[in-house]
């Protein structure tokens, strides 16, 4: 077993040397995937894949607007009961960025950026989420 985190770097070179090194052994083993239940599990997630510039009312930071609109979205799936695998969001402006990760429906989110950054007048923001339908198949393994 390895620990390696691509966030900090942590155990990355290691890894990388034993996989182009040849000291890992690699293709010797045939996977049995059963397809239909893959897809089954697929069918069962919707995506959202979304870009929007936003100009605010009242200038806001990207901190500002990114928390409360990603914990507006969490709430919102949680009480459609829409399970969430993942809410990633992004906002950026002039004076810096934000980016928050969320695993779950009531995650803590993971942040990174410029939590500092000035109140902007513009921002443009990336929103990915990847979660399961109401009704969908129970006990649909998680990708």
């Amino acid at each position: 077993m390895r620990r390696i985190s691509a966030a900090t770097g942590q155990g990355v070179l290691p890894w990388l040397h034993e996989v182009f090194s040849g000291m890992l052994p690699s293709g010797r083993e045939v996977l049995e995937i059963d397809y239909e239940q893959y897809a089954q599990a697929e069918a069962a997630l919707t995506w959202l894949n979304a870009r929007v510039s936003f100009k605010p009312e009242t200038v806001l930071s990207p901190a500002m607007l990114l928390g409360p609109l990603l914990d507006s979205l969490d709430e919102r799936l949680t009480k459609a009961g829409i399970t969430s695998v993942h809410l990633k969001g992004m906002a950026t402006s002039q004076s810096g960025f934000v980016k928050a990760a969320l695993r779950g429906n009531g995650g803590e989110p993971r942040l990174e950026g410029n939590l500092d950054a000035s109140p902007s007048a513009q921002h443009e923001i990336l929103l990915n989420l990847r979660g399961g339908l109401p009704g969908s198949r129970e006990g649909a393994p998680v990708l």
